[in-house]
């Protein structure tokens, strides 16, 4: 067996297996590096050095650059903001327009804007004993008056009531302003027109209930607005009252919402209010926010604890009140009796502003007394003795 396995092995032909023959493959002689590269890099880098040069000295010559003198002309700068002219007014914090992008405002933007802290926890407490010769909310009702049937004959001078007596010999220097709050329809304000007096109509911010209030105020610039304020003693509120909860944003978006309302309104009084006039913080968001807007303030007096006094002194606003109520009691003769001391009232201080409401009664005390104790004194509008006050 060996014998054959040595035999076989000899025969046996060389496989593929078998390894070839490596060819010997010569060194090649190292090649020398150009320098063809280096001088490229060397520029790149002279190149770049220069550049950063020039940029630098440049920047250094335009901060060495004189300003030029503003009394000569010059080209404009488009670097620098364009100078303020004489015609577009300089942006004053107090005079910001707030009857544009109110949406836009939050309460902080307001709190800043009013420079008021956040108001008021505290509500000064009354006593009952104070109400009836103090607090006149309740009687602030709107007209009783239902339609223009229920007008009194103007015409008419035939009445049961007494004649006043007949006026004194005084000069008309004296002025009286008659403002008659609630107007909400177009009757009342033809009831005031019949008298063919100088009386302000104050008119209530229209609501659900009377939605075309402001209508009533096209035309005519003597005009002012009723705004409601949250009473004590006075449940029956109108329609967005403001009251002594309310922050200073929703104060401030109100009276902005009062300006795009009316047209070019100027002067505002109290519907009610005596809880939110008595109470200091409230008032001087009020004011604060109505002298933002070039609109002036009438203190209705619905309270004696009323803060706006104090406010105007503050923010360094004339005080403008109310000297009488002429129709507490809805009869001729006492509304005849409260117009005599207003005219006493205007002869004593040299003016006054009287307060009365579209009452049928009112309106027929006023045909009364404008032929008689009435011409005693000027009847104005409240612009015109608006400024009498201090």
């Amino acid at each position: 067996m060996r014998n054959f396995l040595s035999d076989f092995m000899a025969t046996k032909k060389p496989t593929n297996l078998t390894k070839k023959p490596t060819k010997r493959r010569h060194k090649r002689a190292p090649r020398k590096k150009s320098k063809t590269g280096l001088k490229i890099y060397l520029g790149i880098v002279l190149c770049l050095f220069v550049i950063v040069a020039v940029v630098v000295l440049g920047l250094s010559n335009l901060s060495n650059k004189p300003k030029p003198n503003l009394t000569t002309p010059t080209q404009p700068n488009l670097i620098d903001p364009p100078k303020i002219t004489p015609t577009q007014p300089t942006p004053i914090k107090q005079d910001k327009p707030i009857n544009e992008n109110i949406a836009k405002l939050t309460e902080e933007d307001i709190n800043e804007l009013l420079n008021i802290k956040a108001p008021k926890t505290q509500i000064p407490q009354f006593s009952q004993n104070n109400t009836r010769n103090n607090l006149t909310d309740k009687n602030l009702t709107i007209s009783t008056i239902q339609n223009s049937a229920d007008l009194p004959n103007l015409s008419n001078d035939t009445n049961q009531t007494k004649p006043p007596k007949k006026p004194s010999k005084h000069k008309k220097s004296a002025k009286l302003a008659i403002i008659i709050d609630d107007i909400a329809w177009d009757y009342q304000m033809k009831a005031i027109n019949s008298l063919n007096l100088r009386i302000t109509p104050s008119i209530l911010p229209p609501t659900k209930e009377h939605p075309n209030s402001a209508k009533l105020a096209k035309g005519i610039d003597y005009y002012m607005v009723h705004l409601p304020l949250s009473a004590l003693y006075f449940k029956k509120n109108e329609q967005h009252t403001l009251d002594t909860n309310s922050s200073n944003y929703q104060i401030y978006k109100r009276i902005s919402e009062i300006k795009a309302i009316f047209p070019n309104p100027k002067y505002i009084n109290n519907h009610t209010g005596s809880e939110f006039t008595s109470n200091y913080a409230s008032t001087k968001i009020l004011l604060s926010a109505l002298k933002m807007n070039k609109i002036k303030f009438v203190d209705s007096l619905t309270t004696s604890k009323s803060q706006v006094q104090k406010v105007s002194k503050e923010l360094n606003l004339p005080y403008v009140y109310r000297d009488i109520f002429l129709d507490n009691e809805q009869n001729v003769n006492y509304t005849l009796k409260q117009i005599q001391k207003a005219v006493q009232t205007a002869h004593k201080n040299g003016h006054a502003i009287a307060i009365g409401h579209p009452h049928k009664t009112t309106i027929e005390a006023l045909n009364i007394a404008k032929k008689s104790i009435l011409k005693e004194v000027e009847i104005v509008y409240l612009k015109d003795i608006y400024g009498l006050y201090n």
